[in-house]
Formats: C-alpha cells, sequence, structure tokens
C-alpha cells in the first residue's frame, strides 16, 4: 500500500519514531479536500459484535472522477482498523465500493496485512458463539 497522500508532517516530531504522522490530521485533510468535491460515493461499515449487536458507521470517498482509489482504500482501512479496535466486532459488513470492499477482504485473511486483527475478530467470532 503507498502513503495516503493527505498525510502531514507534524509539527512535533517525537524522537523515537521519524516517520510518524498522526492519522487524524491526514483524515481532517482527505475530509476537507473530499466536500470540495462533486463526485463522492456513500459509505457504510457495519460492525457484527457480541450478542448480535451491530454497530454501523457512515462515511463518505472520493467518487471515481478524482483518481483517489489508493487514498480511498487507505482511508477506509485505518478506518475499519480504530473501528474494530474501539467498538469491537467479528464480522464487517462493507457497503461502498467493490474495490474497496475486495481489498478489505484480502485484508482481513491469513497473510493479509491485517492478519493480526482478523484473528483477534475470530476469537471474538468464537466467545460470541459460545456465550449464548
Amino acid at each position: 500500500m503507498n502513503k495516503f497522500s493527505y498525510a502531514i508532517k507534524p509539527k512535533y516530531v517525537p524522537e523515537l519514531d521519524l516517520d510518524y504522522q498522526p492519522i487524524v490530521v491526514a483524515n481532517r485533510e482527505y475530509k476537507k479536500e473530499l466536500n470540495k468535491s462533486n463526485d463522492i460515493i456513500d459509505i457504510r461499515i457495519a460492525l457484527v459484535r457480541n450478542e448480535g449487536l451491530i454497530s454501523v458507521y457512515e462515511t463518505q470517498v472520493f467518487g471515481d472522477k478524482n483518481n483517489q482509489s489508493e487514498n480511498n482504500i487507505i482511508y477506509i482501512d485505518r478506518l475499519v482498523k480504530s473501528l474494530l479496535w474501539v467498538k469491537g466486532g467479528w464480522k464487517i459488513i462493507f457497503g461502498g465500493p467493490q474495490y474497496i470492499g475486495e481489498y478489505l477482504q484480502k485484508a482481513y485473511t491469513k497473510g493479509g496485512s491485517r492478519e493480526f486483527d482478523a484473528n483477534m475478530m475470530s476469537l471474538l467470532a468464537t466467545w460470541s458463539s459460545s456465550a449464548y
């Protein structure tokens, strides 16, 4: 995966991580540019959690005319990872462009970029199904 085009070097760089780029600042820039665009796509991300609870998050990404597919993937990738760690969940239901869904599907498998998170999700799925 390439770097997020909206990543900005922070004002204060931590000595132990000279490449540190806070995602919150990059997301703010991404959304600022997104708000200027006429071509946006609504996204819904649902996380199935324990006891059948479902958490839904809505956001937007650039449409095809903007040539921002790589940035869209990075934005959604980091967002899904954050949502999983903040809210929890054992299953992701993605409503948005097919190429992003296919990326997520590949990322959350054995050998994928989010294999660790997928393993944690499978533990939650086991726990969730045994709790009934």
